[in-house]
C-alpha cells in the first residue's frame, strides 16, 4: 500500500467557491443596474408630471390676477372670457397634460379681496370605458 500514489487536487473547492462568488457578484451588479435604470425612468416621469402641474398652476395664477382686475373694474365680460362665470362663481380650467386638467374655482367679491379661492383640483380627462362585470348573484 505504501507504493500506491493517490491523486489529490487540493484547489478544487476554492476554485468552485471563487466561480460561484464571481457569478453572484455579477448577478447582483446586473440587478442593481436594472433597478437604477427603472428608478431613473420613474424619477423622470415624476419630474415631468410636477413640471406640467406647476406650469398649469402658474397659468391659473396669471388668469386669477386678470380676473381680480376685471372684478375690481366690474367687467364681467372680461371674467367670462377667462373661464366659466356662473353668478359670482368663476371656474378656470387649465390643461396639465393630455390626461389631466387643473380646475380652479373662485368666488367673486364686491370689495377687496375680489377673488376668494374655493377649490383647486386636478381632474382626469382620460376616457373611461364601461366594462360590465358578470357577477355571481347566488343563483
Amino acid at each position: 500500500m505504501s507504493g500506491r500514489r493517490t491523486f489529490r487536487f487540493g484547489g478544487g473547492l476554492i476554485s468552485v467557491f471563487m466561480v460561484l462568488l464571481v457569478l453572484m457578484l455579477s448577478t447582483f451588479a446586473v440587478l442593481s443596474w436594472v433597478t437604477a435604470s427603472s428608478e431613473e425612468k420613474l424619477a423622470d416621469r415624476a419630474e415631468q408630471a410636477a413640471s406640467d402641474y406647476y406650469r398649469a398652476v402658474g397659468a391659473a395664477a396669471q388668469d386669477a390676477g386678470q380676473a381680480a382686475f376685471f372684478a375690481e373694474q366690474g367687467d364681467s365680460e372680461g371674467m367670462a372670457a377667462l373661464g366659466e362665470l356662473d353668478g359670482d362663481i368663476l371656474t378656470l380650467v387649465h390643461s396639465v397634460d393630455d390626461r389631466r386638467q387643473l380646475r380652479t374655482v373662485y368666488r367673486i367679491g364686491k370689495s377687496a379681496p375680489y377673488l376668494s379661492l374655493l377649490s383647486q383640483t386636478v381632474e382626469s380627462t382620460a376616457e373611461w370605458e364601461e366594462e360590465s362585470m358578470n357577477l355571481w348573484t347566488g343563483e
